[in-house]
């Protein structure tokens, strides 16, 4: 699936290295993310900073992990 707000990059099934139950989705060229119980569209969806400082996290890239494309 390509992210719908770029359409340049898959929206990737991600997870955090340092909490392996925290997943979502991601687009790695724009950035945007769907959390797990949003729909992945270009009318839902938040970007990466938004989305760490939501869950408390530090909006660290080397913390994410690429699991497979979304589907």
């Amino acid at each position: 699936m390509n992210c719908p707000y770029c359409n340049q990059d898959h929206v990737w099934n991600v997870h955090l290295k340092s909490n392996s139950k925290e997943l979502f989705k991601m687009c790695f060229e724009c950035d945007s993310v769907w959390p797990p119980t949003i729909p992945v569209s270009a009318n839902e969806g938040t970007n990466f900073e938004a989305y760490m400082a939501e869950i408390g996290a530090p909006p660290d890239w080397g913390n994410l992990q690429k699991l497979s494309p979304a589907f």
